[in-house]
């Protein structure tokens, strides 16, 4: 955890790239530029495009180095991938953050949109989702996220609410495994996203947004000092929203109440208590609709109509995804001395939901309709609860032997969650389902079938990891890393009496070269393991957890003096232990199969002039375990963004735009067609007040993400968002 947030002092000053360094960029842009013109065809639906009042409003540290009163317009450390505080020049991992000026700019309004704007990351996935955020990273499914370094999420179950994006400081994204300092974690990478906490320097904000859909939203945002000598530091997020979303009869509400205080009795002392409550009231606005209709023309009896992005095929007023969640995090770090530190994140939560949905029932008949255009609907309910107790805490020893300087780690993880999920459904066929078709181009809502929610076994997920690592680093010139990491695994498969213990032992290394030119080649290899089946095979063996690989090479470069960050990273992933069917027993699976993603990286920030300038672009290629390109993932995935902040007459203004091109994919072996979208922003700013527009898909292009197995996925609708902030 790094403390550069409490102290954030910067001065005015012009900022100048050099020459190379702005051709870079321009001709990394202009190769992203040309991307769009390879999308295919739009898809056509017959549907109308629908602080201190002294702060300055940005400040700059250094050549090329911006910040703002909401923090560093470029991140230039990230402890996510060490757990030290490790400059990201200096770490031989991809790593990629999306700062809080960066999310308020690109108009990001849940987790999900931040990964358009990174290499590698695929979001949206299956369209138009308020259940989670859902994404790839490398190809790979990412189950579960993490907050302040510590897991959340619903894995699944929908438990949980989703981080609001106001509460959260920055977006982290670790590529590739990193289950050596994580433990049980997907192949392909982490998504960390940090909360906000007390800051030293005073900001008092307020902001009121209006937006389409209806969304109203009010949110305050106050920290500083609570004592004259800044041993107390205090924080409160607050706001409340109103809002519906593309889809008919939807809702999405939301209330957080976050306060965090810090406590800072000597110079080598830093503990931070975070409080957070937290009640959303969403609908699943997933409609689970056929590829007939979305990709694909309907049936004869619609005449080949597309459905509209609103369709709303479940029951008004059942329909809904309620939850609320409590939770208390203490961060704390104590320095002994020159050598020896110690720091801790514990968290402690409690969420409850209710998770009711009518949704397509895909064996209506030929295409999901019945010969008249109707359809049955599967009504679903569930009650669910999560607890969770999770911690983490190492100790870390610096010192040198001879001319190499060591930042040793030794750590322990434990994680202790809990599932408690009672539901049931109701399908046509069932002795309760009682109700009738309906004609999803006009529907005429018919009510709820009577149907019990059944009383569930609980599931419960033991971790407890123990973790080592040395980052060495030679004449001030190479660094080495290496860690291993020990894992005990327990849980207990919900549907039998099989209970998982597993062990496994995971490892990481890399190596990198500084040259005093700003440039860092870099070599590094790493491993992960995940329990994602349960069961076992004809013979009685227990499904083993599936374990991953990854080589990577790569490229930074850092203009000295500069935040400004310029990477190229290629990797080779394999995913093992998946499950494949057992040729000589039909019913069984046995853990054979292997996956494997290889691709190359290109990510650009930099600060030309006026101008923040950013380009993502990334190639990745995939075989599944049945030999196959992966489902839902694209082989071509790019993204820029600019932003200008004039000085001189107009000083205050800005503007900002922004492309994310996502590639065509497969799913089922249906191709789904390539897509751009355009996001954009205006606005001015002075040390009192911020009036600013943001849009995303600015040309409300309607497309489907993707499509397979007779089911398609509306994307996102364009979003308009106007928001009017004061410092006070």
């Amino acid at each position: 955890m790094s403390f550069s947030h409490l102290n954030r002092a910067a001065r005015r000053r012009r900022l100048r790239m050099k020459p190379l360094h702005a051709g870079l960029m321009i001709g990394l842009l202009s190769s992203l530029g040309a991307l769009p013109a390879l999308a295919d065809e739009p898809v056509k639906t017959g549907e109308p495009a629908a602080s201190d009042a002294t702060l300055p409003a940005l400040v700059i540290k250094g050549e090329g180095e911006a910040e703002t009163i909401l923090g560093p317009v470029i991140e230039k450390d990230s402890s996510a991938a060490t757990k030290t505080d490790t400059p990201i020049v200096d770490t031989a991992r991809s790593v990629s953050v999306e700062t809080r000026q960066q999310i308020e700019d690109k108009g990001f309004l849940r987790l999900e949109d931040a990964f358009g704007y990174t290499a590698g990351v695929h979001g949206g996935t299956y369209g138009f989702d308020s259940r989670g955020d859902w994404g790839d990273i490398r190809g790979f499914d990412m189950p579960m996220s993490y907050l302040d370094g510590l897991q959340t999420g619903n894995d699944g179950y929908y438990n949980t609410s989703l981080p609001d994006m106001d509460m959260l400081d920055r977006v982290e994204i670790i590529k590739g495994p990193a289950s050596a300092l994580y433990g049980a974690s997907s192949v392909g990478g982490i998504v960390n996203a940090v909360s906000k906490r007390p800051e030293e320097t005073t900001l008092r904000r307020a902001t009121i947004e209006y937006g389409t859909f209806d969304r109203m939203q009010a949110m305050v945002d106050m920290t500083g000092k609570l004592d004259d000598s800044g041993k107390i530091l205090g924080r409160v997020v607050a706001l409340v929203r109103d809002s519906k979303t593309q889809v008919d009869y939807s809702r999405n509400d939301a209330l957080l109440f976050s306060p965090s205080i810090t406590l800072r009795p000597d110079a080598k002392t830093d503990i931070t208590f975070l409080a957070r409550y937290q009640k959303t009231n969403f609908t699943p606005d997933i409609q689970f609709l056929p590829q007939a209709g979305t990709l694909d023309p309907s049936p004869a009896s619609h005449g080949g109509a597309k459905l509209p992005t609103s369709t709303f095929i479940g029951e008004p007023g059942y329909d809904r995804l309620d939850s609320t969640d409590e939770a208390i995090t203490i961060d704390a770090r104590h320095r002994f001395d020159d050598v020896w530190s110690v720091q801790g994140i514990f968290r402690a939560s409690h969420s409850d939901s209710t998770y009711n949905q009518a949704y397509w029932d895909g064996n209506s008949g030929t295409d999901g309709y019945d010969p008249a255009g109707n359809i049955d609907r599967v009504f679903y309910s569930q009650y669910g609860s999560t607890y969770m107790m999770l911690g983490d805490l190492n100790t870390k020893a610096e010192f040198n032997t001879g001319v190499v300087a060591h930042e040793m780690l030794f750590g322990a993880n434990y994680s202790h969650v809990k599932f408690d999920n009672d539901y049931n459904q109701c399908v046509a066929g069932d002795p309760c389902y009682t109700v009738g078709t309906i004609d999803p181009f006009n529907p005429v809502y018919t009510g709820v079938p009577v149907f019990p929610v059944l009383d569930m076994p609980s599931i419960t997920y033991k971790q407890t990891g123990f973790y080592v690592q040395d980052q060495a680093t030679i004449l001030e010139r190479i660094i080495l890393t290496g860690g291993l990491r020990w894992d005990k695994f327990e849980a207990q498969d919900q549907y039998s009496p099989t209970q998982v213990d597993e062990h496994d032992v995971t490892a990481n290394a890399s190596l990198l070269y500084k040259f005093d030119a700003g440039f860092s080649p870099y070599v590094s290899y790493a491993e992960s393991f995940l329990q994602e089946s349960y069961g076992t095979t004809f013979n009685g063996d227990l499904f083993q957890p599936t374990h991953g690989k990854q080589y990577e090479i790569g490229l930074k470069y850092q203009p000295p003096g500069t935040s400004s960050l310029f990477t190229v990273a290629a990797f080779d992933i394999t995913k093992s232990n998946m499950l494949v069917d057992d040729p000589a027993h039909p019913t069984f699976s046995l853990q054979s199969g292997e996956a494997k993603s290889k691709g190359i990286e290109l990510e650009a920030q930099t600060i030309v002039d006026t101008f923040y300038i950013e380009g993502n672009y990334s190639y990745i290629r995939t075989k599944s375990e049945l030999g196959s390109q992966f489902d839902t993932v694209p082989k071509h995935l790019a993204s820029g963004w600019v932003t200008w902040r004039p000085e001189g007459n107009i000083q205050g203004f800005k503007m900002g735009g922004g492309v994310r091109f996502v590639g065509a994919n497969y799913y089922g072996g249906t191709r789904t067609p390539s897509y751009t979208l355009g996001d954009a922003m205006i606005g001015y700013e002075t040390d009192d007040w911020d009036l600013t527009l943001n849009g995303r898909n600015i040309t409300d292009r309607v497309y489907v993400t993707t499509a397979g197995y007779g089911s398609g996925y509306w994307g996102q609708r364009r979003t308009v968002v106007l928001s009017l902030s004061r410092n006070f």
